[in-house]
């Protein structure tokens, strides 16, 4: 059988021409890479005409190696996990929102002015809906995971006094796992982005440089020469991690 296209994972069409042209001024990744991009954006909308991520889209992995497969500060075992990560379908909404505005800058910077105006409007629509289905009246967030947050703050999905307000529960989910990193393999930058942006360099850097698991500093300590797979792939009181997808030398966080 076939999948799905993956959240985040499929966005790489969308993604890395969009990176190589931003942080490198490489209109030759934009001209290459754009009709890709399109044809993704496109089957996403035509089998999800409600902009709601159903059908051929969705968040296969979603947010990988979060809280809901590593273990939590002071953990004594490897069994219990330290939360449940981002919703699958926010995080598909979340992923798509942000390619189809990305695809929009990609269209305007080619100097096709009528699909900028539509990948712009599409990904607008989709934002809509998923404040409509994950951003409740208290301005909380899916679950209330520090991934949640990232998802919608962190890309910018979320504007005005609705963000100040999602910004206050975040700042209570970071504290409530005791300034430790919750998010993943694909959330973690958008977290630690928004928290520098909005005058939280410190916490932000706190929550890298823990000296327990987990954390980028814990991993540090513990003498990776390497970025690891995972944040909990060694623990002094555990050992290694007894799960097979275990690398020590990754590039996934």
């Amino acid at each position: 059988g076939t999948m799905d296209a993956s959240a985040c994972w499929s966005d790489a069409s969308v993604n890395t021409p969009h990176g190589l042209w931003l942080n490198y001024a490489d209109r030759r990744s934009l001209e290459r890479g754009y009709a890709t991009a399109k044809v993704l954006m496109d089957t996403i909308a035509e089998s999800n005409p409600d902009f709601v991520p159903r059908n051929k889209y969705r968040g296969n992995f979603g947010d990988w190696l979060s809280a809901r497969q590593t273990i939590p500060p002071g953990a004594t075992d490897w069994k219990a996990k330290g939360g449940k990560g981002a919703p699958a379908d926010l995080f598909a909404a979340a992923w798509w929102a942000r390619s189809a505005g990305q695809v929009a800058q990609m269209a305007a910077a080619l100097g096709r002015v009528d699909e900028a105006q539509r990948y712009g409007a599409m990904a607008e629509k989709i934002r809509a809906a998923l404040v409509k289905n994950h951003v409740k009246p208290d301005s909380s967030v899916g679950n209330g995971e520090q991934s949640c947050y990232a998802l919608t703050l962190g890309m910018g999905h979320v504007q005005g006094e609705v963000a100040a307000k999602a910004a206050e529960r975040l700042m209570q989910a970071i504290a409530d796992y005791q300034d430790h990193l919750a998010t993943g393999s694909n959330t973690t930058i958008f977290l630690l982005n928004f928290l520098a942006d909005h005058g939280q360099q410190d916490l932000a850097y706190r929550m890298v440089m823990q000296p327990t698991c987990p954390s980028y500093g814990f991993m540090v300590d513990s003498g990776a020469t390497a970025m690891w797979e995972r944040l909990d792939g060694w623990h002094p009181k555990l050992g290694f991690n007894p799960v097979a997808m275990n690398d020590f030398n990754h590039l996934g966080l």
